[in-house]
């Protein structure tokens, strides 16, 4: 693994998942990333299949949590000097909105 990607993936591990003592790489959130040529964009893949609750309610905290727990993503990934960070859906490909 080249010395870009370990930095990746050390700063990833210091994101911990709300209410678990876990990271979001060893919790299965993040699957993988891939980062342009010039190191000035980033694309996390993250697991949501079968995460979803049926609980209105629950949906609501579930993408609570989630989107806070990418933001921080973003904040450590921007740390490494990547300009632009963007997530997309392993499952589907699709990009997934923090705004």
């Amino acid at each position: 693994m080249d010395r870009l990607a370990l930095a990746v993936e050390t700063a990833l591990r210091r994101v911990k998942v709300p209410g678990y003592d876990i990271d979001v790489i060893n919790s299965g959130l993040i699957t993988r990333f891939r980062f342009s040529k010039d190191a000035s964009r980033i694309a996390t893949f993250v697991d949501v299949t079968g995460k979803t609750p049926t609980c209105s309610f629950c949906k609501f905290i579930s993408s609570v949590l989630l989107h806070t727990t990418l933001k921080r993503v973003k904040e450590e990934v921007k740390k490494l000097g990547f300009n632009v960070a963007t997530f997309i859906d392993a499952f589907t490909g699709k990009e997934i909105d923090l705004e």
